[in-house]
């Protein structure tokens, strides 16, 4: 299944959108959130990840703590992607031109 697939194409799936067959009962869904995090794995062309890396090290001197993690910015841009309209735009007009 596709991660853009939506819940109406997953409802035209023979399965349904809860994975049991059509007339079949429901298997029972969980109420529990998840509470542990997801990790991620993202690979980077070496150029990229030097610039990142000097970019982190700029960020601690300015920011005068040791160390500022790539997950830690990784976290950080996910938020403002979520959140920053503007931001989400340009990210998308970035997307297309690729």
């Amino acid at each position: 299944m596709d991660d853009r697939e939506g819940a109406a194409e997953r409802a035209k799936s023979p399965t349904g959108a809860d994975g049991a067959m059509r007339g079949g009962p429901a298997a029972p869904r969980s109420r529990a959130r998840r509470t542990r995090p997801v990790r991620l794995t993202v690979d980077l062309d070496p150029v990229l990840h030097r610039r990142l890396k000097q970019w982190t090290g700029n960020a601690a001197v300015e920011l005068d703590v040791v160390d500022v993690s790539l997950a830690e910015v990784f976290r950080t841009l996910v938020h403002r992607l979520t959140v920053d309209r503007s931001l989400a735009a340009a990210v998308l007009r970035d997307l297309r031109e690729r």
